[in-house]
């Protein structure tokens, strides 16, 4: 039953899928990244997140033809499994998918050109895992930092890509051959209050 919430996904599907094998529902919360869409636009992004659903790995995808522009030996990454899509809707502001994994009904809401900055939709709620991989996390910007402290449970785990943390590295994961720190969320959020451990 574990709920997560990815701030600054663009289209990147497969990594809490592999980090948080257990999901019932993933939240995201992102502006639009025209790079990460074949054709520049929202839709053409969603279309490849449902290709690597569909297909179980993306092998396919625009997501690995961006990467081997700059790593041109980056490997095909694959999921447990292929998913069956079972509903989708689209209000301009919120895309909703609801999807067949690993013998689970899911669900992703994706809050697009939102910026996580702001103050998050309200059924954003009990979120056990928040990821930001890749996108800057300015934990002590107000309002993302009361929405970390309100709306997330006591042993939330926060995972990170790029950026160090000086406190307890709970686990590690290799997720596309980078190390991925996952860390308590509330040790970070104290953390944040000395001033270390997050670009501004």
């Amino acid at each position: 039953m574990a709920k997560v919430l990815y701030c600054g996904m663009a289209d990147d599907i497969i990594t809490p899928m592999l980090l948080v094998p257990d999901f019932t529902k993933l939240y995201s919360i992102c502006l639009l990244d025209e790079a990460f869409s074949r054709d520049d636009t929202w839709e053409g992004q969603k279309e490849d997140m449902k290709q690597i659903l569909l297909e179980g790995s993306d092998i396919n995808s625009w997501h690995l033809e961006v990467y081997r522009k700059y790593h041109s030996k980056h490997p095909v990454t694959h999921l447990e499994d292929k998913s069956e899509i079972l509903r989708e809707e689209d209000n301009g502001k919120c895309w909703r998918l609801k999807f067949k994994y690993m013998g689970r009904v899911r669900e992703i809401i994706y809050f697009h050109h939102t910026d996580f900055l702001k103050t998050w939709h309200f059924s954003i709620q009990d979120i056990a895992h928040v990821l930001s991989i890749g996108a800057t996390f300015p934990i002590r910007n107000a309002y993302l930092n009361n929405m970390l402290r309100t709306r997330t449970t006591a042993d939330c785990k926060y995972y990170d890509q790029f950026l160090s943390f000086r406190g307890e590295v709970c686990k590690k994961e290799r997720v596309r051959e980078n190390v991925v720190h996952v860390n308590r969320l509330r040790d970070a959020l104290i953390a944040s209050q000395a001033g270390w451990g997050f670009k501004e």
